[in-house]
This record gives structure tokens, sequence and C-alpha cells, in this order.
């Protein structure tokens, strides 16, 4: 027998026990070669397959990868974060700046306010002396005092206008405006102190006292000297708002640090929800993989019912039949259905073996189903965690954005409100609580983010595990369920097996029963004696086989010069030759009278060399012969071996 591929659909050995009935070697080759053949069809089926579920593998191997990388972008999330908790620190030292810049301005704007305050009324208190003084004078010197009079009055005017000033907030364009109305007061006030007559002055000499007469200058010395203070508070009120100005600008930079920050966020956020859809695809991808594996015992089954397999088997429990119907030798039939018993018997225990090994394997897999259930919910619940802490954390970015937001309309409300310096103290102060509170809060913030990690960082390792785990148990249940689907495929060939033989023996001992009444009766009236024995059944078996096999009109005395032996030894193999139909029909339609060689005529040689003294010039041997007879009928073919 021809070494042929490695079969798993079936045991060989089975088919070989088949086929071992089969005298003509070439024939059951033939036979073996052709359902080898639809096993290998179906083998293909099952790689094709098995290649499907490769593919579904390597889905499972890409989504896992794309696990990880979503895993990577949630730890860059994670260090996004740490940075945009670090900024809002930065950002939380913004109001103490404010603050003490409030405090410097406050204290210097107090000074300044008290120092004017102070001059005002010391220069009231010397205008009004001076008036007095004035008053006293005589009459040719009343226009000089109401000029006088009027000039004070506008000095306490601007005086006022200065004092409401610095209630209201003292800018540098009303410094300006009022430092030059106060000096072109005070310039005409000298005016008007210039002008009164040298006989008036003269006339005021013995009313007037040194001191009195220079307490207006050293009132203008005063004035002057509150006027370069008045500057120097310019300067610095200058000065503050230069820092208040920087302060903005800084204040314009972290929003815009801000800005961008929730930008990135918001392509982050993006992002994770590109890679959560994928996820999503590959998991219905993996969830697939168990109709995938649907597909693949239904492509196995379907290549176990093979049409060519059943055609083949179909026809040989054909000829098996037929065989069996041909014994004629009662001991030796009881002797060979002994031996199938014990066959049978044998089957029998096998597939006894197999289903136990069969119940064996199924409970293994209902373990390891049970197991991999467990081990699905398991995953199914860390995945359900990793789920609810992803949205907490999101959850809790979500409000540390708002509250930053909610933290720059604080700012930007305190920046409003810094023009009014009565209520700035309270808003400071106010401020500087809530960023305590938000100092606070930020802390627990981080501390809740870092036990977050923690649990995240926990609750991958796990999932990793249990997800090894889940491969592991369903690498050994596909191994389990390759074993089961083998015992159980054995188990019903062997089932099939054992009914077959039960047929066969029923149906052998049915005909063995009818041949025995007939046996007597036909042993007169046919023409081709059957020895007994096993190489009469031999030639029984092949005898009928090849008008079967030929199914070409044959003479009824065909075979009278042939011995059984030579039927079974010559003719028949030669009949079971590829192409030997053929071949005869040419034959026989040709009509070429003579005799001529079979095996020749089978072989379909065109220029055989012919018969010499009833020897085959072509072989040297005495051959069989067949010729062409033209009977009533028509043509018949007519064999010889003389």
């Amino acid at each position: 027998m021809d070494q042929q591929p490695e079969i798993t659909i079936f045991n060989p050995e089975i088919l070989d026990w088949l086929l071992e009935s089969v005298v003509n070697r070439d024939s059951a080759a033939t036979i073996r070669r052709q359902i080898i053949h639809a096993c290998q069809l179906a083998e293909q089926k099952d790689a094709s397959a098995t290649e499907t579920l490769r593919q579904a593998e390597s889905l499972m191997s890409d989504a896992n990868k794309k696990l990880k990388l979503l895993d990577d972008e949630r730890n860059a999330l994670a260090e996004e974060k740490e940075k945009l908790l670090r900024d809002a620190e930065q950002l939380t030292s913004l109001p103490q700046t404010v603050r003490d810049l409030g405090s410097t301005f406050s204290s210097a704007l107090g000074q300044t306010q008290e120092v004017m305050t102070q001059s005002l009324d010391e220069l009231s208190n010397a205008a009004e002396s001076h008036q007095k003084s004035v008053d006293s004078s005589s009459g040719e010197t009343s226009k000089a005092i109401q000029e006088t009079r009027a000039v004070g009055e506008k000095i306490d005017t601007f005086l006022s206008s200065i004092k409401e000033s610095f209630e209201h907030g003292l800018q540098p364009k009303h410094i300006d405006a009022l430092t030059k109305g106060f000096r072109e007061s005070v310039d005409k006030l000298n005016e008007s102190i210039a002008g009164i007559p040298a006989e008036v002055r003269a006339g005021l000499k013995e009313e007037m006292t040194l001191e009195s007469f220079l307490k207006p200058f050293q009132l203008r010395d005063k004035l002057t000297h509150k006027e370069d203070e008045l500057r120097m508070s310019q300067e610095a009120n200058q000065r503050l708002i230069d820092q208040l100005t920087a302060l903005q600008s800084s204040k314009a930079e972290v929003d815009l640090l801000l800005q961008q920050e929730k930008e990135r966020i918001g392509r982050r956020n993006q992002y994770v929800e590109k890679l959560r859809s994928e996820l999503e695809v590959a998991e219905s991808l993996a969830d697939a993989v168990p109709e995938l594996q649907r597909q693949l015992q239904q492509a196995t089954t379907e290549a176990e019912s093979v049409e060519s397999l059943s055609a083949e088997l179909a026809e040989l429990n054909r000829l098996y039949t037929v065989s069996q119907e041909q014994v004629r030798s009662q001991s030796e039939t009881i002797n060979r259905l002994g031996g199938q018993t014990g066959r049978i018997a044998e089957l029998e225990e096998r597939a006894i073996k197999a289903q136990q090994r069969s119940r064996g394997l199924e409970e293994s897999k209902s373990d390891f189903e049970a197991q991999i259930e467990r081990l699905t919910e398991t995953l199914q619940d860390a995945q359900t965690l990793h789920e609810e802490a992803k949205e907490s954390f999101r959850e809790r970015l979500e409000d540390k954005v708002e509250l930053l937001s909610s933290k720059d309309r604080e700012l930007e409300n305190l920046r409003r409100d810094l023009g009014d310096t009565g209520e700035l103290r309270q808003r400071l102060s106010e401020a500087n609580d809530r960023v305590l509170e938000l100092e606070e809060e930020v802390k627990t913030a981080r501390f809740d983010s870092i036990t977050y990690l923690r649990q995240f960082s926990d609750s991958l390792a796990d999932v990793n595990g249990l997800r090894d785990r889940l491969d592991e148990a369903t690498d050994r249940v596909r191994t389990l369920n390759a074993d089961l689907e083998n015992a159980n495929q054995r188990s019903s060939d062997a089932e099939e097996e054992r009914q077959d033989l039960d047929r066969q023996l029923t149906d052998a001992a049915t005909k063995l029963t009818e041949l025995e009444g007939q046996l007597h009766s036909q042993e007169t009236q046919r023409s081709l004696q059957i020895p007994e024995g096993p190489l009469g059944e031999l030639a029984g078996i092949y005898a009928e086989l090849a008008r079967e096999v030929l199914d070409l009109p044959v003479s009824p005395q065909a075979f009278r010069s042939f011995d059984i032996k030579d039927i079974a030894v010559e003719i028949a193999p030669l009949l079971f030759r590829d192409g030997s139909k053929e071949n005869l029909q040419l034959f026989l339609a040709s009509g070429r009278r003579g005799w001529h060689c079979l095996e020749t005529i089978i072989d379909g040689i065109p220029n055989a060399k012919g018969l010499h003294v009833n020897q085959c010039l072509d072989h040297e041997t005495d051959c069989p012969f067949v010729r062409v007879l033209f009977g009533k009928d028509g043509a018949e073919l007519d064999f010889n071996s003389e």
C-alpha cells in the first residue's frame, strides 16, 4: 500500500481492514486514494476554519495593543493633570501678590491723605488769621483783601478737590490737574500780595508784625514742600500702577496657559474617546470568537459528510454486501462471521472506552467552561471598576477645571474691583480665605488623585492577570474541544462500523439460510463450477464482480474453457484495470474477428503483435484471449484460455 498523508478525520486502520477483502490491490488502492482525497478536502476546510480562528486571535492581539495604548494615554493624561495642578499652585500665589500690592498702596495712600489733610488744616488756619488781619486794616486795602480772600477761597476749593480725590481714589491725571491748579492759585496769591500799594504796606507795618507778614510766605514754602511730597506720592502711585499692569500681564499669561491646558485636555479626551471606540470594536471582534469556533465545528461536521466520501463508502459497502451474498461454504462463513463477531466485540469495547473518555472530556470541558465563566465575570467586574474609576477621574478633573474657571472669574472680579479701595481689603480678605480653601481642596484632590492612580494601577495588574488566566483557560478548552471532537468522531465511526457489521451479520445469516436451500438445485445448472473453500468463495466473488464491472454483453458460454481459479487469478484482475470497460467497448464495436490477447485489448495497445500457435507474441506466455461473436442478440464478447 502506498504511503499517504496523515488522516485525522477517521482511522485509516478501519479503512484498511474493510479493504482487506478486495483481492485486487490496485482497485483497493484506487478506492483508498479516493477516500483519502475526500478526507484531505475535509481537512483543507478544517485548515481554512483554523486560519479564520487565527485571524480572530490576531484581532484580539490588536485589541490588546490598543488597550495598552489607551493605558499609555491615560498615564499621559495623569501627567498632564499633575502639570495642571502645579500651574494651579502657581496661580494661587497671584492673590498674595495682589494682596501685598494692595496693602502697600493703601498704606501709602493713607499716609499721603493724612499729610495732605494736616497741610490743608494749617492753610485754612493761616487764611483765617490773614483774613482777620486784613479786615482790621484800612479801607484802602479792602480790594486787595477781597482779591486775597477770593484766591484763598479758590485755594480752599482746590484743597477740597484734592481731599475729595484722595477720598475717591487718587489718579495720576488728577494729581497733575490739582498740582497745576494749586500752583496757579499760589501764583495769583503772590501777585495779589505783590500788587498791594507800597503805602498800604507801609500803613500795615504798624499793625502787622513780621511774623504775621511772613506767615503766608512760610505757607507758600510749606505748600511747595507738599507739592514735592505729592509728586513723590504720584511717583509711588505710578510704580504701584506699573506693578498692577505687570500683574495683569502675568494674569493674562496664566489665562492663556490655562486655556491651552483646557484645549490640550479636550484633545486628550477626544483621543481617549477614539481609543474607547476602537476598543469597543476590538471587544466586539473578540465576542465574535465563539461564533468563529461554531463555524469551525460546522465546517468540520460538513467535512465529515463530504459527498464523495459518502459515495465511496456506499460503493464499498455495496461491494462488501455483494461479496457476502456469494458465500457458499457454511463452515468458512461461520468462521468468518465468528471473526467478525470478535471484531464487533472489540469495536464495542473501543466504543465504550471512547464514550468513557468522551464523558471525561465533557466533564473537563464543563469544569473549564465554569472556570472561564468565573474568570469572565471577574474580568467584567474589573472592567466595571476600571470604567467607574475612569469616570470618577474624569469627573474630578472636570471639577478641578471648573474650580480653576471659578478661580479665574474671582480673580477677574478682584481685578475689576481694584478701583474701589474701600472694598478692596474686604474682597482681598475673602479672596485670601477662598485661596486657602482652594489650597486645601487642591491638596485633597492631589491626595485623591494619587490614591486613584494607585487603585487604577492595582486594577490594571488584576485585569492583566485575569486576561492571562483567561487566555490559558481558553487554550486548554480549545485543546479539550479538539480531543473531544476526535473522540466523538472515533466513537461515531466505531458505532457506525458496529451497526454496519450488525446489519451485515443479519443479512449474511438470512442469505446463508436462503443459499443453503438453493445450493443443490443450482449446482447442476451452473456452467461454471465453483469449488469449495476460500479459493472457491473468492472466485465466485470475482466472477460476479466481473459481470457487474463490465456491464457488457458477454456470451453465456464465455467462461466455459476456464477453470474458476483462472477466472479469479487472470480474468478478474484484468477487468478491474483503469479503462478496461471503455477499451472492451471499442473492441466490441470494431467487430474485429479472431482471437486477441485480452490484456492488450484492455490496455488499448493499438499495434499488438497478435497470436502465433495460440501463443501471445506480446507477452510470450499463455494469456487469456477474447473475440467478438455475432449471435441473435448482436455482438457479444467471448473468452478463451486455449
